[in-house]
């Protein structure tokens, strides 16, 4: 599947929160008030609950934006080494899945690859495990990867895999970045051959 003209070309706005922004003033989480959906509010306690407190939230406001669903963003979460781009969203409308990537250092660049899968998976035939994204270009600079593999979240705690809100169950799947003669491969002999490759 190629996402290449879904390119959102600009830079993200960026709201940062402090810790004291999550909390209410009686101590209670106000994470509804903050993101106005309970959708998306569970999903945000979903992640921290696995990633630790969300650190900002990333907005694209023009270009093919119009195609996304109500609300939504890019949560970011980490520190130091190892930082995490999450949809929130994404499945608030009955697509079923919520994407991330994980990156090396905190980078728009990397929500702005989560939004482009949203906006693929929310305007094209659908995206899940199994399926692969070409970006058309590398997923950070230098890199060889400029394809994404659909992946079940193998190295993430296990109860991020499934958000259950109501009778709404989203699947989080992570993007992982993987080379062209990597999606070759898997073309060629299935996704748990591919895998079996990274263990």
């Amino acid at each position: 599947m190629n996402a290449e003209g879904a390119e959102i070309t600009q830079r993200a706005r960026r709201e940062d929160f402090q810790r004291e922004d999550r909390e209410d003033r009686e101590g209670g989480n106000r994470a509804e008030v903050v993101f106005g959906m309970a959708y998306h509010a569970g999903l945000v306690g979903h992640y921290e609950r696995c990633w630790g407190a969300m650190r900002a939230r990333l907005f694209f406001e023009r270009g093919r934006v119009h195609a996304l669903p109500d609300g939504f963003f890019v949560g970011v979460f980490g520190s130091e080494d190892r930082w995490v781009y999450a949809s929130v969203g994404a499945g608030s409308e009955g697509g079923g899945h919520e994407f991330f990537l994980v990156g090396p250092r905190d980078d728009d660049w990397h929500a702005e690859t989560v939004t482009v899968v949203t906006h693929y998976a929310s305007t094209g035939p659908g995206l899940g495990v199994g399926h692969t994204v070409n970006l058309g270009k590398p997923w950070m600079p230098g890199s060889l990867c400029d394809h994404l593999l659909l992946s079940e979240p193998w190295l993430e705690p296990a109860e991020l895999r499934l958000f259950r809100l109501g009778a709404i169950e989203t699947r989080c799947v992570w993007l992982l970045p993987i080379t062209r003669a990597e999606r070759e491969f898997k073309r060629a002999h299935g996704l748990e051959a591919l895998e079996l490759l990274f263990e």
